[in-house]
């Protein structure tokens, strides 16, 4: 039964990314077929990498990959820093604000509860400045939130590396390394202190305590790795919902494979922290309820604000504001509910298909820099090198775009074969990952989409790349003998 669903999944995890590999091959020859080229160049270097070299002999090597990751990041904080704009500047100066002058953004956390736990770890962050340094502005709260970026990228950065050697080898960690530091949009949110970054960090710190509490053999010490496990996955879900998704597929893992026992003890604990945290931002930042009635937005608006023509469904700032206009929650559910049908009435069935299975997923899948060459190029505060070269409106921006896509598409490769790997071979930790990637494809097939959102699960992208690359390569050379 477990062998029957799990190739059930597989197979749906192949379909998935054989559907998002076209859709990149399509844009890529309707836009820069140079990058096809860069592909190709990609696969034929990492296998000759994995062929010919021998990281064995390096002894500090997870130590140099930290080291390494640490001055990409701090790099790309410095010189690709944006002004406190949209919402990650706004949880910042209402997080300053609220120090400073006991002032709250009552209405922005009633519409967008979701930014509750972020306005209260920048309000940490505040209070501890403040206090080391009591005269301190808002320009220091905002370095200061870079640097905890850079430390927190970097960490997930050496982790990946250091679960790839324990599940896979010493050489596997070297090219999700080299892959990593292809990749520059992984770099390109450094300055950014929000969701998607902190996403990113407790998504792969979760990703390895899973790993040593399945590895660990002591009970003592799998029980505290299950209590660190489940208080990061609540702390990721109150700050991105989709951060759940790591713990639906280790759920699905232990259902599938008859683990009953660890999914009953698993709940217990999370149970308990997440009423615990939900206490906690109540406590810290009431809302009433006369409040959120006034402001909150329904959770079907998010799906018919991505149904809006004018932005491939993404976030469309006329929907809000018509939205808001509406009146109270039960008004903007009905708001809502009549949008979609509306649109399904005028666009039919095979609109709606186009919208969600083409216009939808070529915003989200298609976006090499995921939305950062938009993001950093919104109010950058100095023309930096990184201006200049990776933002839409930078000098160089089209050979950077050419050569990101080409990587891009060589990623996504790499997990479409993985695919096929799972399917012959197990692999517990890949196939999670790749329930992870089907979970968030669902999810922003039918919600507000941005290839952004990726970000935090680019963790599961690469680990699930190598995998793929790894069984591919070891079939080529032993296919030679």
């Amino acid at each position: 039964m477990f062998d029957r669903l799990k190739k059930i999944i597989i197979i749906l995890f192949v379909f998935i990314f054989a559907y998002i590999l076209g859709l990149n091959i399509y844009m890529i020859i309707n836009k820069t077929i140079i990058s096809l080229l860069i592909t190709c160049l990609l696969i034929i270097s990492f296998y000759y990498i994995n062929k010919k070299i021998n990281i064995e002999k390096f002894k500090k090597f997870e130590l140099f990959t930290l080291i390494i990751g640490f001055i990409l990041f701090l790099i790309f904080g410095y010189f690709g820093k944006v002004g406190l704009r949209w919402d990650y500047g706004i949880v910042i100066k209402s997080s300053f604000n609220y120090i400073t002058n006991i002032s709250k953004e009552i209405e922005y956390f009633g519409r967008y509860p979701n930014n509750l736990s972020l306005y209260l770890i920048t309000n940490i962050i505040c209070k501890i400045i403040s206090f080391i340094y009591p005269k301190f502005n808002i320009d220091i709260l905002h370095g200061t939130t870079i640097i905890l970026n850079v430390i927190i990228l970097s960490i997930s950065f050496y982790l990946l590396v250091l679960l790839t050697r324990k599940i896979m080898s010493k050489k596997d960690s070297f090219l999700i390394f080299l892959m990593m530091i292809l990749f520059i949009p992984l770099f390109m949110y450094t300055s950014i202190f929000y969701t998607d970054t902190i996403g990113l960090f407790l998504n792969m710190l979760s990703f390895y305590i899973f790993y040593l509490f399945e590895e660990e053999k002591n009970i003592k010490n799998k029980k505290i790795y299950m209590i660190i496990l489940t208080f990061l996955i609540v702390l990721g879900f109150k700050l991105k919902a989709t951060n759940s998704f790591l713990f639906i597929a280790i759920i699905m893992y232990y259902l599938l494979n008859k683990e009953y026992k660890k999914v009953f003890y698993s709940f217990i604990p999370l149970i308990i922290f997440y009423l615990v945290f939900s206490l906690v931002i109540k406590i810290s930042y009431p809302i009433s309820n006369s409040e959120y009635d006034k402001y909150k937005f329904p959770y079907l608006s998010w799906i018919a604000m991505s149904l809006d023509q004018r932005y491939s469904g993404g976030y469309s700032k006329e929907f809000v504001e018509s939205l808001i206009k509406t009146g109270n929650y039960n008004d903007k559910v009905n708001y809502s509910k009549n949008y979609i049908n509306d649109w399904t009435s005028k666009n039919g069935i095979n609109g709606l298909l186009k919208k969600v299975f083409i216009g939808k997923q070529l915003r989200t899948w298609t976006n090499p820099t995921l939305h950062s060459a938009y993001y950093l190029g919104k109010s950058p505060v100095d023309k930096s090198f990184i201006q200049k070269t990776f933002i839409k409106k930078g000098k160089y921006f089209k050979y950077y775009y050419s050569f990101i896509s080409g990587c891009w598409l060589f990623i996504l490769i790499g997990s479409f074969i993985s695919g096929f790997s799972s399917y012959i071979k197990n692999n517990k930790y890949i196939l999670i990952s790749q329930i992870c990637l089907i979970g968030i494809f669902i999810f922003l097939t039918f919600w507000e989409c941005n290839s952004r959102y990726i970000y935090s699960f680019l963790p599961f992208i690469f680990i699930s790349s190598i995998y793929g690359y790894k069984n591919l390569f070891n079939a080529l050379n032993n296919r030679k003998k």
